[in-house]
Protein backbone atom coordinates (compact mmCIF):
# COMPACT_ATOMS: atom_id res chain seq x y z
CA UNK A 1 0.00 0.00 0.00
CA UNK A 2 3.26 2.12 0.68
CA UNK A 3 3.96 2.28 -2.83
CA UNK A 4 0.85 3.17 -4.60
CA UNK A 5 0.62 5.79 -2.04
CA UNK A 6 4.72 7.78 -2.90
CA UNK A 7 4.02 8.28 -6.27
CA UNK A 8 0.41 9.84 -5.66
CA UNK A 9 2.46 12.04 -3.25
CA UNK A 10 4.81 12.94 -6.35
CA UNK A 11 2.49 13.78 -8.94
CA UNK A 12 0.51 15.93 -6.46
CA UNK A 13 4.18 17.80 -5.59
CA UNK A 14 4.72 18.48 -9.17
CA UNK A 15 1.73 19.58 -9.89
CA UNK A 16 1.65 22.06 -6.86
CA UNK A 17 5.08 23.47 -7.62
CA UNK A 18 4.50 23.80 -11.37
CA UNK A 19 3.66 27.43 -10.84
CA UNK A 20 6.33 28.43 -8.36
CA UNK A 21 8.37 26.96 -10.58
CA UNK A 22 7.68 29.36 -13.63
CA UNK A 23 7.60 32.50 -11.22
CA UNK A 24 11.91 31.64 -11.10
CA UNK A 25 11.10 33.12 -15.20
CA UNK A 26 12.36 36.69 -14.11
CA UNK A 27 11.11 39.65 -17.06
CA UNK A 28 15.25 39.79 -17.62
CA UNK A 29 15.11 36.22 -18.73
CA UNK A 30 12.55 36.73 -20.83
CA UNK A 31 14.41 39.62 -22.51
CA UNK A 32 17.22 37.23 -23.81
CA UNK A 33 14.55 35.35 -25.79
CA UNK A 34 13.38 38.26 -27.33
CA UNK A 35 16.44 39.68 -28.23
CA UNK A 36 17.80 36.07 -29.98
CA UNK A 37 14.76 36.62 -31.84
CA UNK A 38 14.51 40.21 -32.67
CA UNK A 39 17.13 40.06 -34.91
CA UNK A 40 15.42 37.28 -37.44
CA UNK A 41 11.89 38.68 -37.60
CA UNK A 42 10.61 41.07 -39.94
CA UNK A 43 8.85 43.15 -38.13
CA UNK A 44 8.47 46.78 -38.82
CA UNK A 45 10.11 50.03 -37.78
CA UNK A 46 7.23 51.46 -35.63
CA UNK A 47 7.03 47.34 -34.26
CA UNK A 48 10.59 47.36 -33.14
CA UNK A 49 10.02 51.14 -31.47
CA UNK A 50 7.20 49.67 -29.53
CA UNK A 51 9.57 46.35 -28.17
CA UNK A 52 11.99 48.79 -27.34
CA UNK A 53 9.60 51.09 -25.22
CA UNK A 54 8.41 48.10 -23.81
CA UNK A 55 12.35 47.13 -22.82
CA UNK A 56 12.08 50.41 -21.30
CA UNK A 57 9.24 50.73 -19.26
CA UNK A 58 9.67 46.92 -18.07
CA UNK A 59 13.18 47.50 -16.49
CA UNK A 60 12.38 51.05 -15.05
CA UNK A 61 9.11 48.74 -13.61
CA UNK A 62 11.68 46.21 -12.50
CA UNK A 63 13.44 48.78 -10.84
CA UNK A 64 10.86 50.38 -9.06
CA UNK A 65 9.39 46.80 -7.48
CA UNK A 66 12.88 45.46 -6.03
CA UNK A 67 14.62 46.81 -3.00
CA UNK A 68 17.92 45.34 -2.38
CA UNK A 69 17.37 42.42 -4.62
CA UNK A 70 13.65 41.62 -3.00
CA UNK A 71 10.40 42.32 -4.45
CA UNK A 72 8.75 45.22 -2.99
CA UNK A 73 6.32 45.88 -4.93
CA UNK A 74 4.57 42.94 -6.81
CA UNK A 75 1.91 45.06 -8.46
CA UNK A 76 4.58 46.70 -10.46
CA UNK A 77 6.40 43.50 -10.94
CA UNK A 78 3.23 41.97 -12.96
CA UNK A 79 3.07 45.32 -15.03
CA UNK A 80 6.76 44.91 -15.76
CA UNK A 81 5.35 41.36 -16.79
CA UNK A 82 2.61 42.09 -18.85
CA UNK A 83 5.11 44.45 -20.80
CA UNK A 84 7.55 41.63 -21.51
CA UNK A 85 4.61 39.79 -22.78
CA UNK A 86 3.61 42.18 -25.41
CA UNK A 87 6.88 42.18 -26.46
CA UNK A 88 7.03 38.38 -26.86
CA UNK A 89 4.08 38.82 -28.77
CA UNK A 90 4.75 41.54 -30.92
CA UNK A 91 7.97 39.48 -31.66
CA UNK A 92 6.39 36.19 -32.18
CA UNK A 93 7.04 33.99 -29.40
CA UNK A 94 4.96 32.35 -27.51
CA UNK A 95 3.35 33.32 -24.10
CA UNK A 96 5.24 31.93 -21.97
CA UNK A 97 2.55 32.89 -18.72
CA UNK A 98 -0.35 31.46 -20.36
CA UNK A 99 -2.62 29.54 -18.29
CA UNK A 100 0.08 30.14 -15.01
CA UNK A 101 -1.03 31.96 -12.02
CA UNK A 102 0.73 35.37 -11.49
CA UNK A 103 3.62 35.68 -9.02
CA UNK A 104 4.14 37.90 -6.58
Amino acid sequence: MRKVKMPAVAVLAVLMTTPAVSCMIQPERRWLAIDLALPKTNLSDADRAKVAELRAKAYGLLAQARRDGKLVDAAKFREAERATEEARKIVGLEDSTKGLRSCG
